[in-house]
């Protein structure tokens, strides 16, 4: 029985310290916070138009830009995906009108289910 025992503690332990650790990403709870899409700014982005999709927490902004889904994510000035702590289109406006850009109009993708918004870059 004892041996049962010291077993179990052990075989338990193994599995406490086996996990990753997740990285965190920083939450946006205020629209005023810059944005950045692979590296630039969205305040000093050379373009007219872009598009945001939105996709549970985070959101991917669209301005012509050659890449994947990854390269179109919105980030921090680090890199690291920004977290949307709010759902909802005033908070993503609001966020985006701080960055230089408006919306224009939005449409509805039916074949894949979420709002694409097209902004209008302010002068």
């Amino acid at each position: 029985m004892k041996i049962f025992l010291f077993l179990s503690f052990i075989f338990q332990s193994v599995f406490a310290f086996s996990q990753n650790p997740e990285k965190s990403s920083p939450v946006v709870i205020n629209p005023h916070t810059y944005g950045y899409v692979n590296g630039i700014r969205l305040d000093s982005i050379d373009a007219e138009y872009g598009q945001v999709i939105t996709r549970m927490q985070t959101i991917a902004f669209d301005y012509g830009q050659p890449g994947g889904r990854k390269k179109l994510t919105v980030t921090d000035d680090k890199g690291t995906a920004l977290v949307f702590a709010r759902d909802g289109l005033p908070f993503l406006l609001n966020f985006f009108f701080y960055n230089g850009w408006e919306l224009d109009h939005t449409y509805h993708d039916a074949t894949e289910k979420y709002e694409i918004f097209i902004l209008k870059k302010r002068r």
